[in-house]
């Protein structure tokens, strides 16, 4: 008689989310992926699971992952199990008025400004921004970046204006959210990641371009 043993190894490697959910309450449906290719649920306090909101001002989660909501805008959970880990991005929204508030995003950001260089058929001013998520958290999309602070006779040539995004007519540009580690996008910006920007100036009376740039998240600036 023989016996056929299986050595499965129990380290958890990677956490599949759902990317995102609108909720009055609901519980998060987590997925530990094993490397033996086992499909585990993560669900319920025994598990070892946690969840943490970062916001609880906008929704809370409890420890079996029941997420209520508390006030209209965004926040993330963050699901820990083991040394893996995963975020669920939950939109709370007013069914009376369906737009999310509008957050800024600036200090969760590095933004590095590369040289101005001049387009030889336009003549106009071009300069390339990279943009880092610093925060430990991802950040909500779509992602606009404003151009705030320029000079007089400075034009954002490649934006269009700002209305609910105060002072109104502020030029800005859609920001790219970026793949993630394993290629997929998502509707939000991971921690660590970098993307970019594209700002082009018309700046006929050749003044020094000067301005403040500022992260948003907003879905109708």
């Amino acid at each position: 008689m023989s016996f056929w043993t299986s050595h499965l190894s129990t380290e958890l490697i990677s956490i599949r989310l759902p990317q995102s959910t609108n909720i009055d309450a609901r519980s998060i449906g987590a997925i530990g992926i094993y490397p033996d290719g086992v499909h585990r649920s993560l669900r319920g306090t025994l598990t070892g699971t946690t969840y943490t909101s970062n916001d609880v001002n906008v929704a809370t989660v409890d420890a079996s992952g029941v997420v209520n909501a508390v006030a209209p805008g965004r926040t993330f959970v963050t699901i820990q199990s083991g040394t893996a880990n995963g975020f669920v991005e939950v939109r709370v929204k007013d069914p009376n008025s369906p737009i999310l508030p509008i957050a800024e995003q600036t200090t969760s950001v590095t933004i590095n400004a590369g040289g101005f260089r001049i387009d030889p058929e336009t003549g106009e001013v071009v300069q390339r921004l990279l943009i880092q998520n610093t925060s430990p958290f991802p950040l909500s999309g779509p992602l606009v970046l404003l151009v705030t602070d320029l000079p007089q006779n400075v034009l954002v040539s490649n934006a269009p204006t700002t209305k609910t995004i105060l002072p109104a007519g502020t030029p800005y540009v859609d920001v790219e959210v970026p793949l993630d580690s394993a290629g997929r996008r998502h509707w939000f910006m991971l921690p660590g990641l970098t993307t970019t920007a594209t700002l082009v100036f018309c700046n006929p009376q050749d003044i020094p371009i000067t301005y403040t740039p500022r992260l948003y998240t907003a879905e109708r600036p």
